[in-house]
């Protein structure tokens, strides 16, 4: 994930699963609940 994280240039990495908790990865990668995923993550701008 690191080195698609620096080779794609991204601010931030969700990785979305299906567990019941939330947590950091490392700095901007973090691993979000799929029930959690319309609360913890903000829209894209349009």
């Amino acid at each position: 994930m690191r080195i698609a994280f620096r080779d794609l240039r991204l601010d931030e990495l969700i990785v979305v699963h299906g567990g019941k908790e939330s947590w950091p990865m490392s700095d901007n990668i973090r691993a979000v609940s799929a029930s959690h995923l319309l609360t913890e993550i903000k829209p894209l701008p349009v």
